[in-house]
């Protein structure tokens, strides 16, 4: 219904013999799912309600290792987004923290099916800034300060950040604000509004060899990126993007892993990964 998978569905393994049999409400399981084998002995016996299953949740992370890594992949993702449609800090963190645990589901059942998608890391260190004193006077110093300055003090506060070093040299405030967070450009400026132009990321791009840190902006992403589309305490469904390819996904809370309304098998999909793709690496990422 309206491209949606709807009611019964039955798949069978033409070289095994196990049958899947399960129920779909608008492209999400909903209701009795059963793999059973050829002799209809049942494997694994769920309901799902609305996505939602009784089952064990794949939540948590074998080790704080395994957490880090995901989180500073998630941030990567994060950083290459031209939008940022987070209030504050917080709902900024927890869709991070989010983005993090769908994705390593996600990757699970890619991986088992082959398919190593190429997640670039990332770990924000501080925010670099060099505020023109005239624009800034007094930022620093006793005496009348330039009203922006009174601005840009108030802002740091509110948003419960610290000025690690500062100092005025050849007309400019050079310093650091330590930060151990996430932004993209467009939530940098959402926060930060017109002092934004003076403030560049530092952060270790941990993919690259000698880990350095320093302030930059990212030219092109990893070909690999992941857009969750919507989210909910017992599923997701993501846009997975790799070399110019896109697929949909909806990933459920105890791990389980389908292409959306399975408009591919995975056998055709794992194919269609192995073809090279027609553009280049960057094509999808210029202006």
């Amino acid at each position: 219904i309206h491209q949606k998978l709807q009611g019964r569905y039955e798949e069978r393994d033409t070289i095994s013999g196990q049958l899947l049999l399960g129920y779909y409400d608008q492209g999400i399981r909903h209701g009795m799912w059963e793999l059973k084998t050829k002799d209809s002995v049942i494997l694994e016996k769920l309901t799902y309600d609305h996505g939602c299953v009784q089952a064990q949740t794949a939540w948590g992370y074998t080790t704080e290792d395994e957490k880090i890594t995901w989180q500073r992949r998630a941030n990567h993702i994060i950083y290459h987004q031209n939008q940022a449609p987070w209030e504050n800090m917080n709902s900024c963190i927890a869709y991070r923290d989010s983005l993090a645990h769908w994705m390593r589901l996600l990757n699970q059942t890619l991986e088992n099916n082959g398919v190593s998608p190429d997640f670039g890391q990332l770990e924000f260190q501080a925010l670099h800034f060099e505020l023109p004193h005239v624009y800034y006077r007094n930022l620093i110093e006793d005496g009348i300060k330039e009203y922006r300055a009174v601005q840009l003090l108030h802002l740091i506060d509110s948003l419960g950040w610290k000025w690690k070093a500062i100092q005025l040299s050849n007309g400019t405030y050079i310093g650091t604000i330590e930060f151990k967070s996430i932004l993209n450009p467009a939530f940098q400026l959402k926060l930060l509004g017109e002092h934004s132009q003076f403030f560049y990321p530092i952060f270790s791009a941990t993919d690259d060899p000698d880990g350095t840190m320093y302030p930059r902006i990212w030219g092109s992403p990893p070909p690999t990126s992941v857009i969750i589309q919507s989210m909910n305490p017992c599923y997701s469904t993501i846009q997975y993007s790799d070399k110019g390819r896109s697929t949909y996904f909806v990933v459920y809370s105890n791990g389980a892993v389908e292409i959306l309304n399975r408009t591919i098998s995975w056998e055709a999909w794992k194919k269609l990964q192995e073809v090279p793709s027609p553009y280049d690496r960057d094509f999808y990422w210029k202006d």
